[in-house]
């Protein structure tokens, strides 16, 4: 900005003109009991963006500056000066030491070398980053309280919640002279949380406590809600407890949120949802059920709850998620439950169909099917065969038995069954999946398998269980096609069921099924003949013995 001089501001020019050529020409302990003193209190790992001067005593010239006496403290530097005439300077970086301390005299100089024309001291300390612990208490009520009072005044506060979910604290800070309050009512779950409060000194003041701090600042308003319930029973309409039923979707403002609700001993899980929309599932199944594969959209505004059928909304109705009890597989009798084909071989290397998959695990179940019921009355439409001119399928029974169980739970995922296209590895995980409870763990086992896949739940929790494998690379290869091999390897991981090389070594001469397609160097021999070979056996110390085979 040009300053218009008038003939008195040339005259005080002049003044101070002489007056600064006279303190160029005294000593500098003379020109220091002048000095301009500033102190400065900055935090180790904390940025620094300090100004060190204003315009000097002329304002004509650009300028530099030097350093008379002292050092910055590490990680700090002054930048090139900037503003009218080059005259304002800044300290930045980020000090590293805590503790460090000291003083530092600096001149400011016209850049063609002319006569120092202001002389600069500050004082500085470095100090080190102060943090205070606070736990967050649940009162039983589902909510919680934090407080904390400490001697900082002038300090600014974040609380960080860990772990994340269910809750959310506010920046704090308090003027000059106040102690920090914190003393709120957070939502929260059901355990105690523990937070980090860090206190940053504003520069130069001492902190001192006061005996009257000001209130919390003023929180924006809640987003409005409204309540609703779902229910969760058995097969015979039993309540269950400890079925995981999850909301998720975006509110009005299109924020994501996610509501998870356990149902209690009456069976119903209680949702108190902002408005928005919603997709309501059922996340985990209690012990010994299969979660059920229903979905629905749920939209909350403030006429109500409504389903988003895709073509009208309609008013929500109390939604009844229905679980199946896990079906038992026979670990105990070891019978043949794979075959070889008519011309010898086994074809460890072909794939097996939907359908294969299916009934396969129909002859493992402990309870064995009635195969004297038709079980085609509700079924898939591509295997429903009921029409007396058509043939009907040979798989068709067992898989629509085996869709009546649940276990077919997500193994079609678009009403059909599709029985003669190849089973892909993420499928047969997934059939696999639903003779056992689910493991639902956070951490994803392969790193082809996005999080938001189809089947992600299920090929975790066979990973969990140890029946399943990837690739040395780390991946799992979901939508690759499983082959025989592979099938009886993770079946008997599932069975605890192993071929006995000494006896298939011993008897190989007498053994009811030899196959010519591969031999005993193959990597999955012993499992092919544990599943093809019907055994007696026993246990010991050193794993499955097998005693007389049968054909």
């Amino acid at each position: 900005m040009k300053i218009r001089r008038t003939a008195q501001s040339k005259k005080l020019l002049a003044i101070l003109l002489t007056a600064a050529m006279i303190l160029a020409l005294l000593p500098l302990t003379l020109v220091s009991a002048a000095m301009a003193e500033e102190s400065f209190v900055w935090e180790a790992g904390e940025p620094v963006n300090q100004v060190l001067a204003m315009n000097p005593f002329y304002d004509e010239g650009e300028h530099t500056w030097r350093i008379n006496s002292g050092s910055l403290p590490s990680g700090l530097a002054i930048t090139p000066a900037s503003g009218d005439n080059n005259t304002v300077f800044r300290i930045t970086g980020t000090p590293t030491t805590a503790g460090e301390s000291g003083s530092v005299v600096m001149s400011f100089v016209t850049v063609d070398g002319g006569s120092s024309n202001r002389i600069y001291e500050f004082e500085y300390q470095i100090t080190e980053r102060q943090t205070y612990d606070i736990t967050v208490n649940d009162d039983g009520n589902g909510t919680g309280s934090a407080s904390l009072s400490a001697a900082f005044p002038g300090t600014e506060i974040t609380l960080t919640a860990m772990p994340v979910g269910g809750y959310e604290f506010d920046n704090w800070s308090t003027p000059q002279g106040y102690p920090i309050i914190v003393d709120s009512r957070f939502t929260m779950p059901a355990e105690n949380v523990m937070v980090t409060a860090h206190f940053k000194p504003v520069s130069g003041e001492t902190p001192r406590p006061s005996t009257n701090p000001p209130p919390p600042p003023a929180r924006e308003p809640e987003e409005p809600t409204m309540d609703f319930t779902v229910k969760k029973t058995d097969a015979d309409g039993e309540l269950l407890a400890g079925a995981g039923i999850r909301l998720e979707g975006l509110n009005l403002r299109g924020v994501p949120r996610v509501y998870d609700v356990v149902t209690g001993i009456s069976g119903e899980a209680v949702f108190s949802a902002e408005f928005g929309t919603y997709l309501l599932s059922e996340y985990s199944a209690p012990t010994g059920y299969i979660a059920s594969d229903e979905e629905y959209t749920i939209v909350i505004t403030q006429g109500g709850a409504f389903f988003d059928r895709e073509t009208h909304l309609s008013e929500y109705e109390t939604v009844t998620f229905v679980n199946y009890r896990i079906p038992e597989l026979n670990t105990e009798d070891h019978f043949a439950y794979m075959n070889g084909y008519p011309d010898g071989t086994f074809r460890p290397g072909s794939n097996m169909t939907r359908a294969e998959a299916v009934v396969m695990f129909s002859r493992l179940l402990a309870e064995t099917m009635d195969l004297t019921i038709d079980y085609r009355f509700d079924c898939y439409p591509d295997v429903d065969y009921r029409n007396p001119s058509m043939d009907v399928p040979w798989y068709a029974n067992q898989v629509c038995y085996m869709r009546s169980l649940g276990v077919l739970t997500d193994f079609s995922r678009d009403e059909r069954f599709r029985p003669d296209e190849p089973v892909t590895r993420a499928e047969f995980a997934t059939l696999a999946s639903n003779f056992d409870n689910l493991v639902l763990i956070d951490t994803n086992n392969f790193s082809d398998v996005p999080d938001d896949h189809w089947a992600v739940k299920y090929i975790n929790s066979a990973a969990a269980k140890g029946w399943i494998v990837g690739y040395t690379n780390g991946t799992f290869e979901p939508e690759s096609l499983i082959n025989r091999a592979e099938v009886v390897t993770l079946v008997n991981r599932i069975l605890n069921r192993k071929g006995d090389g000494g006896y298939l070594e011993t008897n190989a001469g007498s053994l009811p099924r030899t196959y010519s397609d591969f031999t005993d160097m193959h990597w999955a021999y012993l499992d092919i003949m544990e599943a093809s070979i019907g055994h007696d056996y026993t246990r010991d110390s050193a794993g499955e013995r097998w005693t007389a085979v049968y054909p």
